[in-house]
C-alpha cells in the first residue's frame, strides 16, 4: 500500500477555500480573459486578495461572464466596473484595475450541477474606505467591443503589444 505524509491543516478543501466568509476590503491582484470551465463562454475571472487583518493574504476569485445578457448579473461584468468607479459609456483595460480596491461579500453557495458547496463572492462593490474615484481615461491598444456595439454597450480593451500596467497604489491614482 502507498504511504502519503501530509500536513492535512494547509490543504484548503475544494471550492471551500479559506477565505472567510462576510463582507471583506480587497485588492484587484489579477483579471483575466478566458473561457469558462464549466460552459465554455468567454469569462473574466478576478482574483482579489484580503487587504485587512481578517483575510490578510487569502485570495478568492470571482467571475465575470461577457455573454451580452450576463454583462448585468448580480457579479456581472457592470457591477465589477462601477466598484471602480466606471459609468455610463466606458473604455477599460483590466490591467489597469490591477492594485485598486473593492468590497466583496463572501457566502456558501452550491453549485448549479450539484449539492456541493463552495466560497463564492455574491456582492463586489466600492472600496468602503476610500470611495471610488473617476477612472483613468483609456490607453491604446485593442478593444473588443462587448454588449452589440449598440449605445450603452461596454467596450473592454484586450491584449495588445504593450507590457501590463503596473497600477499605482490608490492613493497614487493616475488622474
Amino acid at each position: 500500500m502507498p504511504r502519503y505524509d501530509l500536513d492535512l491543516d494547509t490543504i484548503s478543501v475544494m471550492g471551500g477555500g479559506t477565505f472567510p466568509l462576510g463582507k471583506h476590503r480587497v485588492q484587484l491582484i489579477s483579471c483575466e480573459e478566458r473561457p469558462s470551465s464549466s460552459s465554455g463562454n468567454p469569462t473574466l475571472y478576478w482574483e482579489w486578495e484580503g487587504a485587512e487583518e481578517d483575510c490578510q493574504g487569502e485570495t478568492i476569485m470571482s467571475f465575470s461572464s461577457l455573454l451580452e445578457q450576463a454583462l448585468g448579473s448580480p457579479v456581472g461584468l457592470k457591477v465589477h466596473l462601477e466598484a471602480f468607479g466606471y459609468q455610463g459609456e466606458v473604455s477599460v483595460d483590466t490591467d489597469d484595475l490591477v492594485g485598486r480596491h473593492a468590497t466583496i461579500v463572501v457566502a456558501m453557495r452550491k453549485r448549479r450541477d450539484s449539492d456541493e458547496e463552495r466560497l463564492t463572492v455574491i456582492s463586489v462593490t466600492p472600496d468602503e474606505k476610500r470611495p471610488a474615484a473617476k477612472p483613468a481615461r483609456a490607453s491604446n491598444g485593442p478593444v473588443r467591443t462587448l454588449g452589440g456595439g449598440n449605445k450603452g454597450s461596454i467596450s473592454s480593451r484586450i491584449g495588445g503589444s504593450r507590457p501590463p500596467a503596473k497600477a499605482a497604489p490608490d492613493d497614487e491614482l493616475p488622474f
